[in-house]
């Protein structure tokens, strides 16, 4: 994969990544696990320019939040293209 590996296991943590996402162009490429597997639960972020982003997590919080992160993105491009029709 190549690119950036790490842990996260706090919402404060987890808000700098957000701000680093959005400001970078970052989408969810894919996720895995879950938080209470020895593995843990992981998320992988890319971008074409990339490199890949994979965050590693075994706080539930942080999971719920990466969802709704993904949910208010997906809601927000909705919107959008609703708009141009």
């Amino acid at each position: 994969m190549g690119g950036y590996k790490g842990r996260i296991d706090t919402l404060e943590r987890w808000a700098d990544a957000v701000e680093y996402f959005r400001n970078n162009e970052y989408s969810l490429f894919q996720f895995g696990n879950d938080v209470d597997t020895p593995e843990g639960f992981h998320a992988i972020y890319w971008r074409p320019e990339g490199p890949d982003i994979e965050i590693i997590t075994y706080n539930q919080d942080v999971c719920d939040a990466i969802f709704e992160f993904e949910r208010s993105r997906s809601k927000s491009t909705e919107k959008k293209y609703k708009r141009r029709q």
